[in-house]
């Protein structure tokens, strides 16, 4: 099932929504997942987003690894252990990081209702169902706000003390304008868009690179990345949290 809008496009049946503020080329466009991970070439990524702003990919996706890499497509074999097919290789969360699937490979997210409130749209997600053996609820939220901004919430509630990591992948070269490390400045050319940490109040970004995290499989061959750096938040010892991070594109400043 499809809904239509002049500036969007909602389909529960394949689990996606995108949505954007205009058809100029600044424009801000958001694309989100929530669907199902059980499909024969699918990766673990539901709940991923990419964005657009300043005629620029700021969140984006690595698209698929070398097909023809040994174990890259078996569905019960080593295809989990691939960066680009992990959940920690997509703008998504995952939950006490290790060498198996990170998201449950069998099953879905539930897109919610697309909704309209005075400050702009939003769409959710039920991911509890990806990480059920970790969590006893997460949730996703973005909100598409009329003043040209983009608003990603996350609520987490654990079943024992966990790591939650939060990523988003990009091309941009990350700047941060403070020392508390809640804001980023990401450009790319002059075009420029502000990342900023709402909560939890605790927490910060970091910038690392685009490959498997200490306790992942890192298969030999798989893409490297090159010039790909993921900003992060990590969360230790979590049973109760929310993560909110704003997107505020800026005007163009100096190269």
């Amino acid at each position: 099932r499809r809904r239509h809008t002049r500036l969007g496009r909602w389909s529960r049946g394949l689990g996606d929504v995108y949505k954007r503020q205009g058809w100029g080329a600044d424009a801000l466009f958001v694309g989100f997942k929530a669907g199902d991970n059980s499909g024969r070439r699918g990766h673990l990524d539901q709940g991923s987003f990419v964005l657009d702003a300043r005629g620029q990919r700021w969140a984006l996706d690595l698209g698929a690894d070398d097909e023809g890499l040994p174990g890259y497509d078996q569905r019960e074999g080593r295809r989990w252990d691939f960066y680009r097919v992990r959940a920690e290789g997509h703008n998504t969360l995952v939950i006490d990081p290790g060498g198996g699937p990170d998201q449950d490979p069998r099953a879905a997210a539930q897109m919610g209702q697309l909704r309209s409130f005075a400050q702009g749209k939003s769409i959710g997600a039920d991911l509890t169902p990806l990480y059920a053996t970790r969590a006893e609820r997460v949730w996703r939220w973005l909100a598409l706000l009329n003043d040209d901004q983009l608003l990603l919430h996350d609520d987490v509630v654990t079943r024992a003390p966990a790591t939650v990591h939060w990523a988003m992948h990009t091309a941009a070269v990350a700047e941060f304008p403070g020392d508390d490390g809640r804001t980023v400045v990401l450009r790319q050319g002059d075009a420029r868009l502000e990342v900023s940490l709402v909560q939890p109040a605790d927490a910060a970004f970091s910038v690392r690179e685009a490959r498997p995290g200490p306790h992942a499989p890192d298969p030999p061959g798989q893409a490297a990345n090159d010039g790909i750096w993921k900003l992060t938040v990590e969360l230790t010892e979590v049973t109760e949290t929310a993560i909110e991070v704003r997107f505020r594109p800026l005007p163009p400043g100096p190269a």
